[in-house]
């Protein structure tokens, strides 16, 4: 019967344990950062507004408010009618308690929260110019209807931004 060598990979890793240590802690690392990364962002593009609204810009989705250009950053909700011309209908942020609860979300998703059936996370939302209403509360469904800026139908699509 032959003698196996230690030449090969095995007896490589068998020779450097320090190094194989290494890389492994490398590994590590390096996949939390992606999984702490993907808990917080999911790439897709997004519009948001640092103007009420006014203007927006499309950004790597990140959840609501968050700082833009030393202002805050909060989500436009930009809609296209028939002409094709799109319009911000309203905006959209987290509470600290909502972004809170998202990011535990995101971070570790349950049968549950992927059906969206627990640990709906508190947000609020406004018109343009308008005052800032929690999900729940009276005129929050007012808020969040989409009306065409001249009175003449329903949106025909939300717009959505091309990916990077």
């Amino acid at each position: 019967m032959a003698k196996q060598s230690n030449d090969g990979i095995r007896g490589t890793l068998n020779k450097h344990p320090a190094l194989v240590g290494g890389i492994v802690a490398i590994v590590v690392l390096l996949i939390a950062l992606l999984w702490f990364r993907s808990a917080t962002s999911t790439g897709e593009m997004r519009y948001y507004s640092i103007d009420d609204g006014a203007t927006y810009f499309a950004h790597v989705e990140e959840l609501p408010p968050f700082k833009y250009s030393g202002k805050e950053a909060v989500q436009a909700m930009v809609y296209k009618f028939k002409d094709g011309k799109p319009f911000v209908a309203y905006l959209m942020r987290f509470t600290e308690a909502g972004k809170k609860q998202q990011r535990e979300n995101i971070a570790h998703p349950t049968p549950a929260r992927l059906n969206g059936m627990a640990d709906v996370p508190e947000i609020q939302a406004k018109k343009p110019n308008g005052e800032w209403i929690t999900r729940g509360a009276p005129g929050y469904e007012e808020a969040v209807s989409v009306r065409c800026p001249e009175g003449d139908g329903s949106p025909q699509a939300v717009a959505v931004p091309a990916k990077k």
